[in-house]
C-alpha cells in the first residue's frame, strides 16, 4: 500500500537511531567522568561496588592481584637466573665468535684446497709438456738439426723451471692447509660439544616446561639447534656455510633479545600489579562494609581462640593479685611468699618479676573491670610505653590481654585508641598463627601453578616465654652479682679518693701553696732566686691546689650520683643476695620449671569477682580509716604508709552507676543518679559520726535497690 510505506520504519533508520543513542550515552558518560575526575576503571568499580558487598569484591580483587604479584615475582626470578641470564648471554656471545671463526677458517681451508688442486692440475699438464719437449729435443738431435735442437732444449729448460715453481707453490699450500684443517677440526669438535650441551638443555626444558619462557624464544632455540647440527655438513667448502653461520648468529642474538624483552615486560607488569594492590587495599578500606566485615572476622577469630585465650587469661591472673595497685613491690613479694592460706608455702617472686607486674599498667587490665578499661586514658605519656611496645610481651601475655580487650574505647575523638586496638589485634593474631604453626599464601608453585602454602616462622624463645617469669640461672646470677660488686667497688674507690683528697692531698697542696706564697713575698728569697722564679713557683702551687679542689668537687658529685643510684636500685644489693639465697635453696624441679609458680598460684586464678573485690577493698580502706581515727597513732602511721585516701563505697558505686547509665544512653536515668544520695543515719550514732566515718550500707542491698529503681 502506498500510504503504509511512508509510515514504515526502515532497518537502516532504526540502526542510525540506535547509534545516536549510544553516542549520546557515551557523551554523557564522558562528561560524568570528567566532572568527577575518575577514570574508566574507577567508574567500573563504582558500578560493581554498587551491586553488592564492596568489601568482599575489593578483597577478591586484592587476592587476585596478590596472586599475580607472586607469579610475576617468580617469573622475574626465573628470567633473572644466572643460567638464563648471564651464563646464557656469555654462551651466545662465545657461540657467535666461534661461528665467525669457523666461517673464516672453513673459507680459508676451502681456498687452500682449491689452490692445491689447481697446482696439482698445472703440475700434471706441465709434466706432459716437459715430456713432449724432451721427446722433441731427442728427435731433433737425431736429425742433427742444430737450430731445432736448440729451440727444443730451450723449451725444455723453461718447462722444467715452471714445473719447479709449481711444485714450490703446491708445497707452500700444503704446509698452510694442514694446520688450517687441524684448526677447523678443533672448531668443529667444539661446535659439536656445544650443540650437544644445547640439545641437552632443550631436552631438560621439554621434560619440565616452563611457561616463563615465551613461545618465540622456544622456537628460536629449536631453530638454532637445527642450524648448529647442519653446519658440520657444510664445513668442507659448501656455499651454504656462510648462510648457516649468519643464521645461527642471528638466532643467538634473537634469543638474548627475546629474553630481555620478556624480562622488561615482566617488570612492567609487576609494577602495574603493585599499583593495583595498593588501589584495591585502599578501596577495601574505604568500603562502607569495612568495619562490619572486619568485626565479623575478628569475632570469628575470637571464637576460635576462645579456649586458648581463656587459658592464657587464667594463667596470667595467677600472677597478679586483684589489689596490686595498693601493694608495693616488697608487699607483692611477701604476699606471693605467704600464699593463699598465709602459711608461707606460696611462690618465690623475684624482685624483677614483682617490679614488672607492679609497674606494667597494661597487665593490670587483666584484673580491671571492662568499664574502666573502656574509659582508660592509656596512651598518656606516663603509661604509653607499656601499651606501644607489643614485642615486649610473650604469646601468653598477648592472648590474655586480647581476651579482656573491649570492642571499643570511650573518649576517642581522634581515633588513636581505635588505631591502636587494630594494630594490637593484628599483632596478636600473627603471633598466635606463628605459635600454632599455621601457613599463609605466599610465593608461587610452578608445578601446581598456584600460590604456595608457606609455614610461618616459629616464635623465638623470647616470644614463647618472657624471661621475667623464669628464675635466673647460675650464670645470670653470677653476672649480676659481679655487676653489683663492680658498682660497689667503684663507689668505694671514689669514697677513698675523696677521703684522701680531703684529708691529705688538698691540705698538703694548700700548705705548700701558702709556704711558696710566703717565700715569694720574702725580699731575701727574691734577691736570691729572683722574683719571677718565685712567682712562677707560687702559680704552679696554686694551680695544683685548684686542680685538686676541682677533682674533689667532681668526685663529690659522682659519689652523690652513684650513691643515689645505688640506693634507688630495685632490688638492692642486700635484697638480691637474700633472693639469690632463696632461689638456690629451691627444689631443682621448681627452680628449673618453665615458669615461676605456675601451679598452685599464690593469688588464685580464673575469673575475677569485681563486685566482691570492690566491697572487700572498701572494707579494708574503711578499717584503715577507723584505725586512724581511734587514736592509735603508731598503728595509724604504719597503716597509712603508701596508702591512698580512703574510698567512699557509695561514691564509687554512684560513679559506676553513672558510667553504666551514660553507656546505656538513658537521660532520665542519668538525671536520677546524678541527684545527691543522702544516707540516713540513726540518731544514736550522731555523736560518734564526728569522729568516725558513717557505717557503709550492705553492698548487696545497695545493688538490689539500684536494680529495682532501674
Amino acid at each position: 500500500m502506498p500510504g503504509s510505506a511512508g509510515h514504515a520504519t526502515s532497518p537502516r533508520a532504526s540502526f542510525l537511531r540506535r547509534d545516536n543513542k549510544l553516542e549520546k550515552l557515551q557523551e554523557q558518560v564522558n562528561v560524568l567522568k570528567a566532572s568527577l575526575g575518575i577514570s574508566d576503571e574507577d567508574l567500573l568499580w563504582r558500578v560493581e561496588s554498587s551491586k553488592g558487598n564492596a568489601f568482599l569484591a575489593a578483597d577478591q580483587h586484592l587476592a587476585s592481584s596478590e596472586e599475580r604479584y607472586d607469579r610475576l615475582v617468580f617469573e622475574m626470578q626465573e628470567l633473572s637466573r644466572p643460567d638464563r641470564c648471564t651464563d646464557e648471554d656469555k654462551a651466545n656471545v662465545i657461540l657467535a665468535a666461534k661461528l665467525r671463526s669457523l666461517e673464516q677458517q672453513a673459507l680459508q681451508v676451502a681456498e687452500w684446497k682449491a689452490k692445491a688442486v689447481a697446482c696439482q692440475t698445472d703440475m700434471a699438464q706441465t709434466k706432459k709438456i716437459l715430456l713432449a719437449a724432451r721427446v722433441e729435443t731427442e728427435l731433433q738431435r737425431a736429425k742433427q738439426n742444430s737450430n731445432a735442437t736448440a729451440s727444443a732444449t730451450q723449451l725444455e729448460q723453461l718447462t722444467s723451471k715452471r714445473l719447479e715453481s709449481i711444485k714450490e707453490s703446491l708445497l707452500s699450500v700444503q704446509q698452510q692447509l694442514k694446520p688450517g684443517q687441524e684448526e677447523l677440526q678443533t672448531l668443529l669438535e667444539w661446535l659439536g660439544t656445544e650443540t650437544d650441551r644445547f640439545a641437552a638443555s632443550l631436552v631438560a626444558e621439554d621434560k619440565s616446561p616452563s611457561y616463563v619462557i615465551s613461545v618465540e624464544t622456544v622456537e628460536a632455540k629449536r631453530s638454532l639447534l637445527t642450524t648448529l647440527r647442519a653446519i658440520p655438513e657444510c664445513a668442507q667448502g659448501s656455499g651454504k656455510l656462510s648462510t648457516l653461520c649468519t643464521k645461527a648468529t642471528q638466532l643467538a642474538s634473537k634469543i638474548t633479545a627475546s629474553r630481555a624483552r620478556d624480562l622488561k615486560y615482566t617488570e612492567t607488569e609487576l609494577e602495574r600489579v603493585m599499583r593495583d594492590i595498593e588501589i584495591w587495599k585502599t578501596r577495601r578500606e574505604q568500603a562502607k562494609e569495612f568495619a562490619d566485615e572486619m568485626g565479623k572476622r575478628e569475632a570469628a577469630w575470637q571464637t576460635r581462640q576462645r579456649e586458648v585465650n581463656d587459658g592464657s587469661l587464667a594463667l596470667m591472673r595467677t600472677f597478679i593479685p586483684a589489689d596490686i595497685t595498693d601493694l608495693t613491690v616488697e608487699a607483692l613479694v611477701a604476699r606471693a611468699r605467704e600464699g593463699l592460706d598465709g602459711s608461707g608455702s606460696g611462690t618465690l617472686y623475684t624482685y624483677d618479676l614483682a617490679t614488672y607486674l607492679k609497674t606494667n599498667r597494661f597487665l593490670h587490665w587483666l584484673i580491671t573491670h571492662g568499664d574502666d578499661i573502656e574509659r582508660a586514658n592509656f596512651l598518656a605519656v606516663e603509661s604509653a610505653p607499656f601499651f606501644m611496645d607489643f614485642t615486649s610481651y610473650d604469646i601468653h601475655e598477648l592472648q590474655a590481654l586480647v581476651r579482656v580487650l573491649p570492642d571499643s574505647f570511650s573518649f576517642d575523638k581522634d581515633g588513636r585508641k581505635r588505631v591502636w586496638r587494630t594494630s594490637f589485634i593484628e599483632h596478636v593474631r600473627m603471633q598466635a598463627a606463628q605459635h600454632q604453626h599455621e601457613t599463609i599464601k605466599a610465593g608461587w608453585d610452578p608445578v601446581r601453578r598456584a600460590r604456595r602454602d608457606v609455614p610461618l616462622p616459629k616464635l623465638t624463645a623470647r616470644q614463647q616465654l618472657n624471661p621475667i617469669f623464669c628464675y635466673p640461672t647460675d650464670a645470670e646470677i653470677d653476672a649480676r652479682l659481679d655487676k653489683f660488686e663492680r658498682q660497689r667497688s667503684r663507689l668505694e674507690s671514689k669514697h677513698s679518693r675523696l677521703k684522701k683528697l680531703d684529708d691529705e692531698l688538698i691540705p698538703q697542696a694548700k700548705a705548700e701553696y701558702l709556704a711558696v706564697a710566703e717565700d715569694a713575698r720574702n725580699e731575701d728569697m727574691q734577691r736570691t732566686f729572683g722574683k719571677t722564679t718565685l712567682n712562677a713557683l707560687r702559680d704552679d702551687a696554686k694551680q695544683q691546689h685548684l686542680s685538686l679542689c676541682k677533682e674533689r668537687d667532681t668526685a663529690k658529685r659522682e659519689l652523690v650520683h652513684g650513691e643515689r643510684a645505688w640506693a634507688a636500685m630495685s632490688p638492692s644489693f642486700e635484697q638480691y643476695q637474700a633472693e639469690v639465697t632463696q632461689i638456690r635453696a629451691l627444689d631443682p624441679e621448681i627452680r628449673n620449671a618453665p615458669r615461676v609458680g605456675a601451679r598452685p598460684s599464690p593469688f588464685g586464678g580464673g575469673k575475677v569477682n569485681f563486685l566482691g573485690e570492690l566491697q572487700g577493698r572498701f572494707h579494708r580502706k574503711g578499717s584503715n580509716a577507723e584505725a586512724t581515727a581511734s587514736g592509735d597513732n603508731s598503728e595509724a602511721e604504719s597503716a597509712s604508709v603508701g596508702a591512698k585516701k580512703p574510698m567512699n563505697f557509695l561514691d564509687e558505686l554512684k560513679r559506676t552507676s553513672v558510667r553504666k547509665a551514660v553507656n546505656s544512653g538513658d537521660p532520665a536515668e542519668v538525671e536520677n543518679i546524678s541527684q545527691p544520695q543522702v544516707l540516713e543515719m540513726p540518731a544514736s550514732s550522731s555523736k560518734s559520726s564526728s569522729t568516725a566515718p558513717p557505717a557503709p550500707r550492705n553492698f548487696l542491698d545497695e545493688l538490689k535497690a539500684r536494680t529495682a529503681n532501674k
